[in-house]
């Protein structure tokens, strides 16, 4: 690892903790053990090649493993015992100019703000002198997708037969955007991100070399945040000890305010109210995290994770819970729930994380995504309809019976309250207020009327509406508690001559009879007249 007096020339200069504990060795390097194992075994045979890419995520370990083959190259005193052992010493004057980034035969060329084609003429012309000082030449080109393809197209010759003292070594994190013309002249490496396990030891071993103490928990918390990534958690470690006095315990709370997340408890809590379906208790807890700052996409995020938690465990057991003080509660949810049921809120919950970023109260849409979760998860599923393993029917009859015995002032009146309408309009002005709008719509726009009989109505209405009309009577009788009679006559039979126009079309003529009488009337002729005046 460097050392402060190392990275700022003897001054004793803060430097974080990501570059503190950068790897200079290959012995150094975490999470990559078959990239390290094939280099290593390269250098010990003396099978190096002419060029590398290193591709992966951000900060997994390409610019610092790019620099570590340029230590192993030019160190005057390698440590090695010819078979399992490569490493540079990391004293010599060669590595000590490297790891200061102050050797002249080791080029470091950032591709972002050097993308042209006169930029790589330079390196290329670069390339056919001999080094100065150490054994090889060596470029090192980061964020190499960001090359133009001139410029690419400028580097091939150069890296298809480079001069024996050259060495070119690629990182980037967009395998894809480089030409296969320059993938196929290079071995390429991809550098995965680091497994959960060997992050959290590896910041356990350095927090405890700052002096500090930290609950499990909270390291946890720091791993899952960097998602992979050593420099990630390394600049939120680095956070998180400036936040707390040396000797203090590091605690997961500390960690949850420094990134703004909520006690996973809190996401638990929500999960288990959708499942029940108990809208009033979720609202509250999402109130709750509210009001304690938490941020609603990053509390999204964290019911999403814990869903995927509960996944794991109904598929594998505790055995796949990771840093959790809540072992005993998952595993109940997960011996609880079903697995259909844990995709749908997944499926609910990740189709909503777009709206929140749409709207400006992202609180207001995900308190809308969950009364939706909460409602449709009690609905069946596809696959029990189609199994026949839900009584369709029987949940629209259910449905209806509930709907009949319900009363509410602004809703659907019961009997006592609702008088049977005796006219088109009258039954047109019940549907609207009872927001049957569908049928309000068709009933005014759309029916004409043939006869209404007591509970009878013998109507026309285009086809196109023939199925959705059809459930007149049901709503009629819903809303009346009396059983109603709906008979449609279609245009090429004989009654069909005797269709009255349609409410609108109604109210249409009387308003322009009405418009006529008016100009007709002397009054008009008066006010005509004095106004031309």
């Amino acid at each position: 690892m460097f050392t402060d007096e190392e990275l700022d020339n003897g001054s004793k200069k803060y430097a974080a903790l990501a570059l503190r504990y950068r790897p200079r060795s290959f012995a150094d390097v975490i999470g990559q053990d078959i990239f390290v194992r094939t280099l290593r075994n390269a250098f010990i045979l003396n099978k190096i090649g002419n060029a590398f890419i290193l591709s992966g995520i951000r900060g997994v370990g390409k610019t610092t493993t790019a620099r570590i083959i340029a230590l192993a190259l030019n160190c005057s005193n390698i440590k090695t015992d010819g078979c399992n052992t490569y490493e540079p010493c990391g004293e010599c004057q060669n590595c000590r100019m490297i790891i200061s980034g102050h050797h002249q035969d080791v080029i470091e060329i950032d591709a972002a703000s050097h993308t042209g084609v006169d930029d790589i003429r330079a390196v290329t012309e670069s390339a056919r002198y001999a080094p100065l000082s150490a054994k090889y030449k060596v470029f090192i080109i980061d964020e190499v997708h960001m090359l133009s393809n001139s410029a690419f197209n400028a580097l091939l010759k150069t890296l298809e037969e480079p001069p024996h003292h050259t060495k070119f070594v690629f990182a980037t994190t967009e395998m894809r955007k480089i030409p296969h013309t320059i993938l196929s002249r290079c071995q390429k490496f991809d550098l995965r991100p680091v497994e959960y396990n060997v992050l959290l030891a590896h910041y356990a071993k350095i927090i405890e070399k700052e002096g500090y103490v930290a609950e499990e928990e909270a390291i946890g918390l720091i791993v899952q945040a960097a998602a992979g990534s050593v420099r990630d958690g390394l600049s939120i470690l680095d956070q998180a000890l400036s936040s707390v006095d040396q000797g203090k315990l590091l605690s997961a709370s500390n960690i949850r305010d420094l990134l703004g997340m909520i006690d996973e408890k809190y996401a638990l809590d929500i999960i288990r109210f959708i499942y029940e379906g108990n809208v009033n208790e979720a609202l509250q807890t999402i109130s709750e995290v509210q009001s304690k700052g938490g941020d609603p996409m990053t509390f999204l995020q964290d019911i999403l994770y814990s869903l995927h938690v509960i996944s794991r465990v109904k598929i594998s057991g505790t055995k796949a819970i990771k840093n959790t003080h809540l072992i005993e509660l998952i595993a109940e949810m997960s011996n609880n729930m079903q697995i259909t049921h844990i995709i749908r809120i997944w499926q609910i919950l990740l189709n909503s994380a777009e709206s929140l970023k749409l709207t400006t109260d992202q609180y207001i849409a995900l308190e809308m995504a969950i009364i939706k979760a909460c409602h449709i998860i009690s609905l069946p599923s596809l696959d029990d309809i189609i199994n026949g393993k839900v009584n369709v029917q029987k949940m629209i009859t259910e449905a209806r019976d509930a709907r009949m015995n319900k009363e509410t002032d602004g809703g659907i009146k019961s009997s006592e309250t609702c008088e049977i309408p005796r006219t088109i309009r009258e039954i047109a002005m019940l549907l609207l207020q009872n927001n049957e709008m569908l049928m309000y719509h068709i009933m005014v726009n759309e029916l004409r009327l043939i006869s209404l009989n007591e509970y009878e109505i013998k109507c026309y209405v285009p086809t196109i509406y023939v199925n959705d009309f059809k459930q007149l009577p049901t709503v009629l009788s819903e809303l009346t508690k009396v059983q109603w009679k709906l008979i449609l006559v279609k245009e090429s039979e004989p009654e069909f001559v005797y269709a009255s126009p349609s409410l609108y079309e109604q109210e249409k003529t009387e308003k322009l009879e009405r418009e006529n009488e008016l100009r007709n009337s002397t009054l008009v002729e008066e006010i005509e007249q004095n106004f031309t005046k």
